[in-house]
């Protein structure tokens, strides 16, 4: 199932969530699988039963290359018992058997490699599938350059698990020792040898272990100090020694302001895999900034990314081969080091040009652009003209020099109160990007009905209602036609967004037609009014002179009235989107049964999950006081979305 690109505050976080690494345009391939979905799809009954090969004497190795290996399997975050990063490994495996092994002692393993492989290691296999993926001793997947880990024995027999991070590496080799551990910290190393890798004492284990200014970048498959890789033909100047594939040794931008932009030019290969380009930038004013990357070669691949003093990424940029870099992101007055990576080709000597830019952005939504004619806010935070992108399109994206694929191009739907205003014949298609803004203006109190209708029965067309800032107010996914209902509206002007939703986007636009009809004020008293139109309204749990306006205290202790996780000091609000019973939301807790939550309310309980962080919710009466799961198609009967499951006898939903 794909999640639709709507941004929501839901109530609840994944029991295991994945970080980010790889390269990929929507999310990274070593997290491209859901924790709760790992299944073994590759020769299973094969994998512990028939290994490539036997180490049963320490120090062993093996040398191979997990290229036509065969097996495919995954083992799912926070089963390993010593784990660094989870990424879902979704390339070929290869499985080492380790025999003779000693309960209780640690051994070291040491995956030496060119390419981003890694490992884990299993400790029981099952008899009908031939591995058991829950049985984890250790799982290392951190570096672009092999792993060094270690695990403790707990059977006598276990199986070494040689791991890709997806299914399209071409280059696979490697080679893997294991040893009985000499060192389990670096204090169990001196001298020359003073740090602790794979359980052996070498020179260095990470840049902090080189204090030499002419040698300050550790080679993590030699394990030394240098003073930078060397192996690039066509590098830039940067690159004499000591070079800058190290943070410490990153050259100076200057900042950009409101007038200039600060651009850099280089070149970078990807021999070794750890050969980079590092940036230092030192932010004196707090604030968002824009970076972009764009590559001399289009078929190429080169990533961006953004590191804190203390090496955390901040931001980043994975796009796909050819396609520039651009991000914005917030941040405080710091010194931020910009680290530069050639993805593709890799283990390529030749050096690929580039062209570093980070500057002051316009924008940060769409919402920001005010001009017709520039209504696009873009991910360097550029205002700028809508790109022609569908085969053919309505008057909105061809009428004098405007578009409507930003709110400031949009077209007004506004008529008189319960008079239908509607445009036929108009059209979307789904690549990235395209959109179609309408407008209506609407009195305090008033109320307004939307509806999305087309022929085509194989396309999805979305529907959303946004307000001047960008909020969402209502929105709609399954149907056809789609329909939007919102009521107590504050007086302004409301955006209505048209997008086509496809896992395979394409220039080939959906005719459609879309009504709006203003309804006539009613006026609320009290929040309670504010949940009476839920189906495809978001809950706003304030009552402002007559109109439901969205809570914008911040810090609310437990028990006290929330919409939205950043009303509540704990980050955990009751409200589930499109529940019918939306006025009992509070700010609410995690929890592992009902006790936690009675000690608060006498009406809350602990929801039932295997997939979300249980927290306490009102007690239910309906599936519909649960809340929508709005990423499920399966629709209840005469409802807009999959409602998560009430158990009226305990008043737990089950989410």
């Amino acid at each position: 199932m794909t999640l639709r690109p709507f941004l929501i505050s839901f109530v609840v976080a994944p029991l295991g969530v994945l970080a980010a690494c790889g390269d990929n345009n929507s999310a990274p391939p070593d997290a491209s699988v859901d924790d709760a979905a790992v299944q073994p799809d590759g020769d299973t009954a094969a994998a512990c039963g028939a290994p490539v090969a036997t180490i049963d004497s320490y120090p062993g190795s093996y040398t191979g290359t997990v290229i036509g290996a065969g097996a495919d399997l995954e083992v799912a975050d926070m089963v390993c018992t010593v784990t660094g990063p989870y990424f879902a490994p979704d390339g070929e495996d290869l499985v080492i058997e380790l025999d003779g092994l000693t309960v209780g002692q640690a051994y070291g393993v040491n995956l030496e490699s060119p390419n981003d492989v890694g490992y884990y290691v299993l400790t029981a296999c099952d008899a009908d599938t031939g591995v058991d993926l829950t049985a984890c001793a250790a799982f290392l997947d951190t570096t672009a350059m092999g792993e060094q880990g270690a695990f403790t024995a707990t059977t006598t027999t276990a199986w070494l698990v040689i791991d890709t991070f997806n299914e399209t590496l071409t280059v696979g080799d490697f080679t893997v020792a294991v040893t009985e551990a000499e060192c389990a910290t670096a204090a169990d190393c001196s001298g020359d040898d003073h740090a602790c890798v794979g359980g052996v004492c070498v020179g260095c284990a990470t840049d902090a272990d080189c204090t030499d200014a002419a040698a300050p970048l550790c080679d993590p498959s030699s394990h030394t100090c240098l003073g930078g890789y060397d192996s690039c033909t066509g590098d830039d100047a940067r690159d004499d020694a000591p070079a800058d594939d190290v943070m410490s040794a990153a050259t100076a931008l200057t900042p950009p302001t409101d007038t200039t932009i600060t651009t850099a030019d280089g070149a970078i290969c990807s021999l070794p895999a750890g050969e980079r380009d590092w940036f230092v930038l030192s932010i004196a004013d707090a604030g968002p900034y824009a970076f972009g990357l764009t590559m001399d070669d289009v078929t190429t691949d080169i990533d961006l990314y953004v590191h804190d003093a203390s090496g955390t990424v901040v931001a980043s940029g994975l796009h796909l081969a050819g396609i520039p870099e651009a991000f914005t992101v917030d941040l405080a007055a710091a010194d931020y080091y910009v680290e530069v990576k050639l993805y593709a080709p890799m283990n390529s000597a030749p050096a690929v040009g580039y062209q570093l830019t980070v500057s002051i952005p316009e924008c940060a939504t769409s919402f920001d652009c005010t001009d017709a004619a520039t209504p696009v806010c873009d991910a360097a935070g550029a205002c700028v003209a809508a790109t022609a992108t569908c085969t053919t399109d309505d008057a909105g994206d061809t009428t004098g020099g405007t578009s409507d694929d930003g709110p400031a191009g949009a077209r007004d739907l506004t008529a008189a109160v319960g008079v239908a205003s509607t445009l036929a014949d108009q059209s979307v298609c789904s690549v990235a990007g395209e959109l179609d803004f309408y407008a209506v203006t609407v009195a305090q109190g008033e109320g307004l009905d939307l509806s999305l209708a087309w022929a085509d029965t194989t396309a999805d067309l979305d529907l959303a209602v946004l307000d001047a800032n960008g909020a969402a107010y209502g929105f709609s996914f399954w149907n056809n036609p789609e329909t939007v209902s919102l009521d107590h509206l504050a007086a302004g002007t409301y955006y209505v967004r048209v997008m086509q939703f496809s896992q395979t986007p394409g220039p080939t636009p959906v005719t459609y037609a879309i009504t709006a009809t203003r309804t006539a004020a009613a006026l609320c008293t009290t929040a309670a009014d504010c949940d009476d139109v839920y189906a495809t309204q978001l809950f706003r749990g304030a009552c402002d002179a007559g109109a439901c306006t969205f809570i914008t205290s911040t810090g609310g202790q437990a028990g006290t009235a929330c919409d939205s996780p950043s009303d509540c000091a704990s980050g955990f609000c009751s409200y589930i989107p499109f529940e019918s019973d939306a006025a009992r939301s509070v700010c609410t807790v995690a929890c592992t049964g009902d006790a936690d939550c009675t000690s608060i309310a006498a009406d809350l309980r602990c929801a039932v999950s295997t997939t979300f962080q249980p927290i306490c919710l009102p007690s239910c009466t309906d599936d519909l006081s649960c809340g929508a799961n709005t990423n499920s198609s399966m629709l209840d009967s005469g409802q807009p979305w999959d409602y998560f499951v009430c158990t009226p006898g305990t008043g737990a939903c089950t989410l």
